[in-house]
């Protein structure tokens, strides 16, 4: 009996490797056809490229070695790997050639389906009810909002050190912080709710506040979320029927903050729709889940007012007709609403997190932003800037510089899915005039790191320096005198992608399908309006009363974690100690910024933690002289 078990084992293992080889040799053959440089699994050497982070690691090596598009051929199914704009350009325009691939976002549609886990009539349908969220009126207040928080967060890491409102211990948890922000800007744009910090909430509510519920909950909505996010994989990849009885705590709490939050999000569904039924729901204002609900709502009237025009003229029902997906009900706000808050809160995070990190690294330059910020916003406080002037003067100076710069290096995915259909190759045109073929039932990646570092689309300090579009030098985008532009693809004067950056701004216009942080063409990111305003108010915010330094202690821990401590044992160090102990603590963020890297939804760091702290303006120990920025890696 057992001999037969064996043999009909290796029978079905000799038949998976013959298929498996036939699918090979078919998809070799395939892509000698297409007129693309290939390389194939397992004859070249990849094994080194098939580990977790290798796109950021390798960045722009492989495709110097095989062009600006090419493909990765094994017996599965072929994947393009793509950093020509032209390429990028089509491939963005022509959704129905080049679909997204929703299949591998299936998991997100947990609430129900979303515009990024749907694609065709009911992607179109998703998109126009959202569009209407994101106005300019609720980036107001998203602008608003967000210099509230920075505020609060900024007092929650000075009340932790001995000199209050002057500088701040040693702050470890910048990633976890400014998550934190990122959601409770997004939950009050979401859902309209106010968000506390926890030392806020302990003032209004007693010790212990943050963590009282109301009734019918076992956790209060801020711990609900912030588990249920910490710990999304699970409840993610992990099926509810084993959630159920795995007896692992950190299964069973992600599973209890998913249900306690899937519940308070449902009971804010009902209290809006109570609100919206009475006339008293807010209208265009800072509630996105309620725009989806009024949305809803229209969609709802057209269709009974389809269905009486119908019945007058004797046709059959609409409604009756109407195809089930295309129905926007309850599950479709909440799905809608998760998407929001899961990919916004993660993208405006990580670019907040490694823009701190960079000015840090770079103190001359945060010293030339908070100079124009003082020409910019004079000595008016946080509440009567601007949005309208103040904002768009920012946004064309070095602060949006310096974002821009960011997302060109930090993108905040590493490739952008695409697809081709099962049974259609589609035929491109590349930057340099030749005509390619992708492989039908093909992935495809536009790959940002690459593209992001070509060295014909962007300006460069010196042509001759290979290692300039590696580093963190925001200048690029200002057009400084003497900067070298050969080479550089400019969107022509007056054709601005209008989704990248206002046709308005004065800052350097990459050529569409160079510049992908948000993706671009029809599905480019519906927030990114939203991210950007955050963002740049997050930078603004900080940047105008506080100065971001590198915590040198990580690199010798004698000089101690209090501030007051802090701040007397480097006063009493020489010049030259200090700038050695800077510049180890640069290199050491160096490090963790090229090999601390994990993407799960977005890229973050993830295996290492980069320490900084926030004086005071004017408090600053180091010199200018000591800080020095010699560029001779990346960053």
């Amino acid at each position: 009996m057992l001999w037969l078990i064996a043999l009909a084992l290796a029978v079905l293992l000799l038949f998976y490797l013959l298929q498996a080889c036939l699918a090979f040799r078919r998809n070799v053959a395939i892509a000698k056809a297409s007129g693309l440089p290939y390389a194939t699994i397992p004859v070249d050497s990849w094994k080194r490229l098939l580990t977790r982070e290798w796109i950021w690691g390798k960045r722009r090596e492989l495709f110097d070695k095989y062009g600006d598009v090419f493909l990765l051929v094994s017996p599965g199914r072929t994947v393009a790997f793509v950093a020509d704009w032209e390429a990028t350009c089509q491939i963005t325009a022509r959704r129905n050639d080049f679909p997204k691939p929703v299949e591998i976002y299936a998991i997100l549609a947990l609430f129900g389906k979303n515009l990024v886990a749907t694609d065709g009539a009911v992607w179109r349908q998703h998109r126009k009810i959202a569009a209407s969220s994101f106005s300019e009126k609720n980036n107001r207040l998203v602008w608003e909002e967000t210099l509230r928080q920075v505020g609060s967060m900024v007092e929650s890491w000075l009340l932790q050190g001995s000199m209050p409102y002057g500088a701040t211990n040693a702050v470890w948890a910048v990633a976890e912080d400014t998550m934190r922000l990122s959601l409770h800007v997004i939950s009050k744009a979401g859902f309209g709710l106010e968000m506390l910090w926890p030392f806020e909430q302990e003032r209004r509510l007693g010790p212990g506040g943050q963590h009282q519920h109301p009734p019918g909950h076992d956790m209060s909505y801020t711990d609900a979320m912030g588990v249920f996010l910490h710990n999304i994989l699970i409840i993610l990849l992990v099926p509810a029927w084993l959630q159920r009885i795995l007896p692992i705590p950190r299964v069973q709490k992600a599973r209890k903050a998913f249900l306690e939050w899937d519940r308070y999000l449902r009971e804010i569904l009902e209290e809006k729709k109570k609100a919206l039924a009475q006339g008293t729901g807010q209208d265009g204002g800072m509630d996105l889940m309620g725009t989806l609900l009024r949305g809803a709502n229209t969609q709802a009237d057209n269709g009974a007012q389809n269905d009486a025009d119908s019945k007058t003229k004797g046709a059959s029902s609409t409604t009756a007709n109407m195809d089930p997906e295309s129905v926007f009900g309850d599950d479709e706000i909440l799905g809608n609403a998760f998407s929001f808050l899961f990919a916004g809160h993660e993208t405006v995070a990580n670019t907040a997190h490694f823009s701190l990190l960079l000015l840090a690294m770079n103190p001359d330059l945060q010293r030339q932003a908070q100079d124009e910020l003082d020409g910019i916003l004079k000595d008016k406080r946080a509440d009567e800037w601007d949005y309208d002037q103040d904002l768009t003067r920012i946004s064309n100076g070095l602060i949006g510089a310096i974002l821009n710069e960011e997302l060109r290096l930090f993108a905040p995915v590493e490739y952008i899915p695409k697809s081709t259909p099962r049974s259609q190759p589609q035929s491109l045109t590349l930057a340099n005039g030749e005509r390619v073929t992708i492989p039908a039932n093909s992935m495809v990646g536009l790959v940002t790191h690459a593209l992001h570092r070509h060295p014909a689309y962007w300006p460069r300090a010196d042509a001759q320096d290979s290692n300039d579009l590696l580093r963190f030098r925001p200048q690029r985008w200002l057009h400084p005198k003497g900067a070298v532009v050969t080479g550089a693809a400019e969107q022509p004067s007056g054709e601005a992608d209008m989704d990248v950056q206002d046709a308005t701004s004065t800052l350097f216009h990459p050529r569409k399908g160079t510049y992908i942080p948000f993706s671009d063409g029809p599905r480019s990111c519906i927030g990114r309006r939203f991210a950007q305003v955050e963002a740049i108010a997050i930078l603004t915010r900080l940047l105008k009363q506080y100065t971001v330094e590198l915590d040198l202690a990580v690199v010798d821990q004698s000089l101690g974690n209090d501030a007051q401590v802090y701040r007397t044992n480097l006063q009493q160090r020489n010049s030259e100690n200090r700038r050695q102990l800077w510049t180890q603590a640069r290199d050491r963020a160096c490090y963790h910024l090229d090999h601390s890297m994990v993407t799960i939804a977005t890229m973050q760091m993830r295996n290492g933690k980069v320490p900084i702290r926030v004086v005071e303006r004017g408090m600053e120990v180091m010199s200018v002289g000591e800080t020095s920025t010699v560029h001779t890696t990346e960053w």
